[in-house]
């Protein structure tokens, strides 16, 4: 007999079918669990967030195994018991670290297991469920489903098959199926599970493609009024500059407040939260990044996470794409959000944008959208390519399966990587096949990736065309960034140069004095705010030349005093940081010596094309080598692969000339700044 849906009809207004989509429409502010006796099968738009779909699978009268993108959201929901019923709830997962310290205490987070101890753990579970006369609740990540799947059944033949199937937040697994192929797997799992016995769910659902799913029930969750959420758009040219300048502004603005930064990049929450400590903005120990264990180590001292008390850890907190969703913030803070259409990792659609503003579960005190809306160049393609495609691919099975039987050794190793090149992708081109051994075929998981990759990238590429779409979920309204005009823009720039000369005079004045080290590191942390970048990369500077035997300290004072005149200052000063860098750590390793001045020759004269060549080349090799050589070297390494023109602007002085029409560079010198004692020489 069919279980009854409708748990209160106090709350539940009624349903509409439309287009093949049942509408349960329910009162204002309920909770699913408060409203339904458990989840409908097939796919699920909830419309809102906050509104307890996981909640309610957890709690619901049936053994169920809940599906999470990410590791911390799969624990975070199996820390509570159940809502109504009390329910244990088991997480079939690793935290890979094991201990964090928090207020003075040591509270463990989870510890890595091995697979064995895992399926122990979950036997021990189901034993005790079984004893306790309660409904068995799992959460796992998707690469841990095969291993529930196999173990269950391993224990009884069909026994997984018998569980509910939830994968939540399913947009989120979506997207990420182009770099993570176990998505595939999860996937796969979930298609052949019975009908009856599944379901997929999000706030924002994006488009499927899979034929497979044609068949497939769709229900939606409305309210009887639609929660408009409101946000103020800032359109800015600099998101780091304007999110540190916004939240210094909001800091001082509201002492008593959180502030949490959602910034899909940790390089750049990194950064800002030095410039917050370095600035004297905040303490060290009040500024978090909460991210996923596997950006921990770039995190540093600063990594943190949400505890199943949903209280922020920190006074300003930045969050990372593993707690855009599905995480439950029981506080009310300060909102900023960062989109930059040029963050390659995850480009922020309003849909996107829409969960982040969600995490507040009491509302927020302000919503801020932070964005950059450059035109990305990439590829468009159609389902229609894809099907095409599909079609045309029995001709790569062929091949692989040829050189896969190849007697040498060189094909059967070449057939392994080809084969991973179709199904992973390159760096300019996302894997859209799946398989195993030399059978592919097209993933459609991928697909619906792709093509949502590229609707959001075509918004971007039109500031009207986003904010339209952005219109379409939230209360908008429009905020100038700082320094808009051209007045303040020059008045920036004059406190910058006012800054750069008092401090250069400070530096400059600790040269002949004992321990210089210690005086210009002495100098740094005594910057009073407001500070700005070039600050610290002018004390950068005096302390690698100071290492530098060779530099004539008077020289580089008068190099970095005529580059403090000019309007890109700090840029300027980036470009003497980076040179200092790779001579003293990166050019007396002999290896990297022989490259560079192999791939510029004194006195050559280079095309620009020869020479854009050369310096890509030099990047590529410059970042293989570095790989066994000193940090130091893999950091610049790193900066120069990211940008080949710093060899140009930064290492190498290089004459542009003209002749008949061409551009040529002659390579004049390898030490690109007249900075040097008069006897030194490469």
């Amino acid at each position: 007999m069919e279980p009854v849906l409708i748990k209160n009809k106090k709350l539940y207004i009624g349903e509409k079918v439309i287009k093949g989509i049942t509408t349960h429409m329910i009162k204002d502010n309920s909770k699913l669990g408060d409203v339904f006796n458990y989840l409908p099968c097939g796919i699920i738009d909830k419309t809102e967030t906050g509104i307890g779909g996981t909640s309610l699978e957890l709690d619901c009268k049936r053994n169920s195994i809940i599906v999470q993108p990410y590791a911390n959201i799969a624990w975070l929901k199996a820390k509570m018991k159940s809502v109504s019923n009390g329910f244990t709830v088991f997480f079939y997962g690793i935290k890979k670290n094991a201990q964090k310290k928090r207020k003075g205490q040591i509270r463990t987070i989870g510890i890595e297991l091995s697979l064995e101890q895992r399926n122990l753990n979950l036997q021990e579970y189901v034993d005790s469920c079984i004893i306790n006369k309660q409904y068995i609740k799992i959460t796992c990540v998707t690469d841990q489903l095969k291993n529930i799947k196999e173990y269950l059944n391993c224990k009884q033949e069909g026994y997984f098959e018998t569980f509910h199937l939830l994968l939540d937040e399913i947009d989120s697994l979506q997207e990420q199926s182009t770099f993570r192929p176990v998505m595939d797997e999860c996937y796969s799992i979930y298609k052949e599970h019975p009908q009856n016995k599944k379901t997929v769910i999000s706030a924002t659902l994006i488009k499927f493609h899979d034929p497979d799913l044609v068949q497939d029930s769709r229900t939606r969750f409305k309210y009887q009024n639609k929660v408009i959420r409101n946000i103020s758009v800032i359109k800015a040219s600099n998101t780091e500059q304007e999110c540190l300048l916004r939240i210094k502004k909001q800091k001082i603005l509201d002492v008593d407040h959180k502030i949490v930064v959602a910034y899909n990049s940790i390089n750049s929450c990194k950064r800002i939260t030095e410039y917050l400590v370095q600035s004297k903005t905040c303490k060290a120990s009040e500024v978090k990044i909460i991210c996923s264990t596997a950006s921990e180590d770039k995190a540093g001292k600063f990594y943190d996470f949400i505890d199943e008390d949903g209280v922020l850890p920190g006074k300003i907190n930045f969050i990372t794409a593993a707690y855009f969703n599905g995480v439950d913030i029981n506080e009310q803070y300060h909102s900023f959000i960062i989109a930059d259409s040029t963050i390659k990792t995850l480009v922020l659609s309003p849909s996107v944008i829409y969960q982040i503003s969600g995490r507040g579960r009491f509302g927020l005190l302000s919503n801020v959208l932070i964005v950059k809306a450059t035109s990305v160049p990439h590829q468009n393609f159609t389902l229609e390519d894809f099907s095409i495609f599909e079609q045309e691919k029995r001709g790569f099975e062929t091949f692989l399966e040829n050189l896969s039987s190849s007697a040498s050794k060189y094909g059967k190793s070449l057939a392994i990587e080809l084969r991973n090149v179709f199904i992973d992708g390159t760096e300019n081109l996302s894997g859209v096949l799946k398989g195993k051994g030399n059978k592919i075929e097209l993933s459609y998981i991928k697909v619906d990736s792709i093509l949502e990759r590229q609707k959001t990238l075509d918004m971007y590429s039109n500031y009207k065309t986003f904010m339209l779409n952005l219109a379409e979920k939230f209360s908008v309204q429009q905020e100038a960034p700082f320094y808009q005009n051209k007045t303040q823009k020059q008045n920036l720039k004059g406190d910058v140069i006012l800054r750069c000369k008092e401090l250069l005079q400070k530096l400059k004045n600790v040269i002949n004095t004992s321990d210089v080290k210690k005086q210009i590191q002495k100098i740094e942390a005594g910057l009073e705010a407001p500070s700005y970048p070039s600050d610290y990369v002018l004390c950068r500077i005096y302390e690698l030349a100071f290492m530098h035997e060779n530099v004539d300290m008077n020289k580089l004072s008068t190099v970095i005093e005529g580059l403090i005149k000019s309007e890109k200052t700090i840029k300027s000063l980036k470009f003497i940081r980076n040179h200092l860098a790779f001579m003293l750590y990166a050019y007396p390793e002999q290896a990297v010596k022989d490259l560079f001045e192999t791939s510029f020759i004194m006195g050559h004269k280079y095309t620009v094309d020869e020479f854009n060549k050369s310096s890509k080349s030099f990047a590529r090799s410059l970042k293989a080598q570095a790989k066994t050589l000193n940090p130091e070297v893999k950091k610049i390494a790193d900066e120069i692969y990211k940008k080949p023109s710093l060899i140009k602007d930064a290492l190498l002085n290089a004459q542009p000339t003209r002749l008949t029409g061409t551009r040529f560079c002659t390579i004049k010198s390898h030490l690109k700044f007249d900075i040097y004692c008069a006897d030194y020489s490469l």
